[in-house]
């Protein structure tokens, strides 16, 4: 799976489902198979999701030296104001 990112809240979003569906392995058998399947495509989705950095705002990004590619190759995420 390439071009999948996710935010750090995203990730950890992610591992505290696969946490919660680890509970679920003590069902059924029927239900037991379903989390599996589903605590197997959340971990691959993990492992191949690039995480983005956050920063508060443009201002915590240098823009006049040019190195976003280089600090951020695969991008950032600007904070949203709140």
């Amino acid at each position: 799976m390439n071009g999948i990112y996710l935010s750090p809240e995203g990730k950890a979003l992610i591992e505290s489902k696969i946490a919660e569906l680890e509970t679920e392995l003590t069902l059924p058998y029927e239900y037991k198979v379903i989390a599996k399947g589903i605590i197997k495509t959340l971990e691959q989705i993990l492992s191949d999701a690039t995480v983005l950095p956050v920063e508060e705002s443009w201002e915590a990004v240098d823009e006049s030296t040019n190195t976003i590619p280089k600090v951020y190759p695969h991008g950032l995420i600007i904070q949203p104001k709140q």
